[in-house]
């Protein structure tokens, strides 16, 4: 730093400033990439979870029911996942969801819950005395 003529430290110089600038712009992108790549990585491995969790859920929903039964299962999938939130159908589904994961397969319905879209999860839960 430059002293000024009564002997005192005076203004950073331009360069001083841009030089500290720059340091500080270093280490705020060097964060954000820890940051980034941290997320990523949980993000990741959230995901890997829960297609292990949904590739076991399915294995288990095919081995338990008949084919017919299975058949029914998909198609119902294949409603709710379309996105209508249209009441009866959703109701018809729910019924038809009771029927197939009854008596042993009870516990199927529980963890059918995490696999329907977060519009309609309230209401299973509330049909079938889910605590969730």
């Amino acid at each position: 730093r430059k002293m000024s003529n009564d002997g005192k430290k005076g203004r950073k110089t331009t360069a001083e400033i841009v030089k500290e600038r720059k340091r500080a712009k270093k280490l705020h992108n060097a964060t954000l990439a820890k940051r980034s790549t941290t997320t990523n990585k949980e993000s990741t491995a959230n995901k890997e979870n829960k297609m292990k969790k949904s590739t076991a859920f399915l294995e288990n929903v095919k081995t338990s029911l008949s084919k017919e039964e299975y058949r029914s299962f998909k198609l119902i999938l294949k409603k709710l996942k379309s996105g209508s939130s249209h009441s009866e159908l959703v109701e018809a589904c729910f019924n038809k969801i009771g029927t197939i994961f009854s008596g042993k397969r009870e516990s199927l319905r529980k963890e059918f819950y995490h696999f329907l879209p977060p519009t309609i999860r309230k209401q299973y839960a509330e049909k079938f005395s889910l605590s969730v």
